[in-house]
């Protein structure tokens, strides 16, 4: 595996709105990105107010197999009261 990561964290937007990604160009990025011999991606549940793990789901999660790209997701301990909320 090549050793450059994709971050998720800040991505192409739509009229410069924090929450509007514009998926058109992500899917262009992460074409690119793959094309290239690149695997490795990061994100969060907080990126762009929840929507970065829409887009990886929609820009390469269902475009691609599984077995094309390792996805690196972080847990937001932050936001977390109870137990019971870690499964949510």
């Amino acid at each position: 595996m090549k050793k450059l990561g994709f971050g998720l964290m800040r991505l192409p937007l739509i009229n410069d709105e924090f929450s509007r990604v514009d998926k058109k160009m992500l899917c262009d990025m992460v074409d690119y990105y793959l094309d290239k011999g690149f695997q490795y991606f990061d994100t969060a549940w907080f990126y762009h107010d929840g929507q970065s793990e829409i887009s990886v789901k929609e820009c390469f999660a269902d475009r691609y197999p599984r077995s094309a790209f390792l996805l690196a997701d972080k847990m937001p301990l932050v936001l977390i009261r109870e137990e019971k909320e870690l499964e949510e």
